[in-house]
């Protein structure tokens, strides 16, 4: 049975209709995730799943799509975070090297303390520029029995050099005690 019917001025039926008909899966779609039965809309079975699963492939997709963007946030920030660490890196390497010359290097620290250590042992062994102090004679060796033993030349420098010295510390201990003596 044809029905009739009135024409309005600038809407067009056969649009309205094209329209419904190509949105009409977007249109089933949205009315079955608002609660409506497929029988409700005249929709068969296997159409019903079709629409379950793009839905179900849509909220998948979202996911995706979050998690890619997160993803992403976060490979920035590590980005951002390993150029900090390595620039921390550096400065530390830079700065630890430095350290490493300034004790080990040609004028290091290091060097400047062995060259004084090596000073005040020359000092303390050699006692040339201070005080001279009166030393008790050490007693002569005495040479073993059966064999006469013959002076080195070294030993005898030696013993040279601690008179020299004895004679050198009795002359300015007699200086010292005629200077207050005076005074």
């Amino acid at each position: 049975m044809f029905a009739p019917t009135q024409r309005t001025e600038g809407i067009s039926t056969s649009d309205i209709i094209t329209r419904i008909v190509r949105d009409y899966d977007v249109y089933v779609r949205r009315n079955l995730q608002r609660g409506y039965s497929a029988k409700e809309l005249n929709v068969g079975f296997i159409r019903e799943k079709k629409f379950h699963l793009q839905n179900h492939m849509d909220k998948v997709k979202q996911k995706v799509r979050t998690v890619e963007e997160r993803s992403k946030e976060l490979v920035q920030r590590v980005e951002e975070k390993g150029i900090d660490l390595i620039q921390k890196w550096e400065e530390k390497s830079r700065e630890f090297i430095g350290n490493f010359l300034e004790l080990f290097g040609p004028e290091g620290t290091l060097k400047h303390m062995l060259q004084e250590g090596k000073g005040r042992m020359l000092q303390a062994i050699s006692p040339g520029s201070s005080p001279a102090r009166e030393r008790s004679p050490s007693p002569p060796a005495t040479p073993s029995p059966g064999k006469p033993r013959a002076p080195s030349p070294q030993g005898r420098a030696a013993r040279a050099a601690a008179a020299g010295e004895r004679r050198d510390g009795r002359r300015a201990q007699r200086e010292r005690e005629g200077g207050r003596a005076g005074g």
